[in-house]
């Protein structure tokens, strides 16, 4: 290892040596590395020495070695001669040693790929200790189970923001929905006050103003008179007062059903918007689940198309029958 022969092994001759003689690369280099130096770039064979007897590997019996030989090594075939000799872990260092006669001698491994193999787990195991195979298998674990982490934070740090995106959308939606039903209300209100400018109160009225609206009615009843042609025309009242009712009771009907599905609508974006905010909700779309939200779109412009119709339907009709109430003289339908 000490390729300068300056005493000492420092961190280039350390790679050179795992990376050449031991054939290690990646990971494996790294790790073995840093148990040899640690902290210190230039190690001695004093500091080795030292390290040695202060190992653990030093220190196994030799039901461990077996263990080591069997499982670790792969060479089972050598079992009984480790037994019989009862080799420890203090012959670590000489199955170590390159072209050791105790191999071949003592232990009877006549195989130089047997002998090779054998002497480089034992210098793995004398120069950067020993490690636990079971350890391996859960770095890897720990490594596959942390590349599954980042991927899971990177994906619902997407969905994060995409949930805030979409509560940006939902309350341009709520906010769309708000000003409709204000719309919608105004119409109405308009209308209200409108017709009550053409009703006359019950109450507070003068009596010039009783004796004007009686020579309007009189008028009224004379000019539809001199136009109906064999008909009474009181009789047509109550039918065009009837008729009146049920078409405004049926836009009625359908404007308070538009506005139940809107304050509906209103409270689904509200609690969408409150649910997209939320921890749980990101993780669902971070995991595919789909999002109530993309049903709301549809739903909204549903609604607005529906509004829209009833509001021009509703204005139509008003104004049709304040035409017929002009034509005939006389009041048609009363606001509430």
């Amino acid at each position: 290892m000490d390729d300068d022969h300056s005493g000492s092994i420092d961190r280039k001759e350390t790679t050179g040596f795992m990376m050449e003689d031991m054939h290690m690369r990646g990971s494996d280099r790294t790790r073995r590395e840093h148990a040899f130096h640690g902290d210190d770039d230039a190690i001695t064979v004093d500091d080795l020495w030292e390290a040695w007897f202060e190992s653990d590997e030093r220190a196994w019996t030799t039901e461990q070695v077996l263990n080591w030989i069997v499982n670790e090594v792969n060479l089972p075939m050598y079992a009984d001669r480790f037994t019989e000799l009862k080799i420890d872990g203090t012959a670590l260092p000489r199955l170590a040693v390159h072209n050791s006669t105790f191999m071949t001698n003592q232990l009877g491994i006549k195989s130089s790929v047997h002998r090779q193999k054998l002497r480089l787990n034992a210098l793995d195991v004398v120069l950067f200790g020993h490690r636990d195979p079971s350890s391996k298998g859960k770095d890897i674990a720990l490594a596959l189970l942390l590349l599954l982490l980042t991927s899971v934070l990177i994906l619902y740090a997407k969905q994060r923001r995409r949930a805030r995106l979409q509560v940006t959308e939902l309350s341009q939606k709520l906010k769309e929905l708000k000003n409709m039903e204000n719309e919608f209300d105004s119409v109405q209100k308009k209308w209200h006050e409108e017709r009550s400018r053409r009703s006359t109160a019950d109450g507070g009225v003068s009596q010039i103003e009783v004796d004007n609206l009686r020579i309007q009615l009189e008028e009224a009843e004379r000019r539809l008179e001199e136009n109906c042609v064999g008909g009474v025309p009181l009789a047509l009242q109550p039918l065009l007062r009837k008729t009146c009712e049920v078409e405004m009771a049926f836009l009625e009907k359908q404007k308070q059903e538009c506005v139940k599905e809107m304050r509906d609508a209103i409270e689904l974006v509200d609690r969408l918007q409150k649910k997209q905010t939320s921890v749980l909700s990101s993780l669902k779309l971070a995991t595919g689940a789909s999002s109530s939200s993309d049903q709301v779109d549809s739903k909204i412009f549903a609604l607005k198309s529906r509004m829209d119709k009833i509001q021009v339907l509703t204005r139509d009709t008003q104004e049709r029958w304040l035409q017929i109430e002009s034509l005939c003289g006389f009041p048609v339908f009363y606001i509430n």
